[in-house]
């Protein structure tokens, strides 16, 4: 049976994701003009990072196997 390939978005990036949420919320608790920016920018950056998320870092994930010489007709 074929094995299937775990495929995710490299943890270092999740994490950054994840901090660059935190910071924004963070500033969104200060009030005033600057949740305003921060409300901004979390919504200018939402969809962004889902699609990213979803679409461009999973095939990352696969780099590491292919440099140790994986069979690539098992990453489809």
């Amino acid at each position: 049976m074929e094995e299937q390939m775990n495929i995710r978005v490299p943890a270092p990036i999740s994490a950054e994701h994840h901090e660059l949420h935190t910071e924004l919320e963070r500033a969104i608790q200060v009030g005033g003009m600057t949740a305003v920016a921060a409300r901004e920018v979390a919504r200018l950056l939402h969809d962004h990072i889902a699609k990213e998320e979803e679409f461009a870092l999973p095939p990352l994930a696969l780099l590491k196997q292919l440099a140790k010489g994986a069979d690539e007709s098992s990453m489809a």
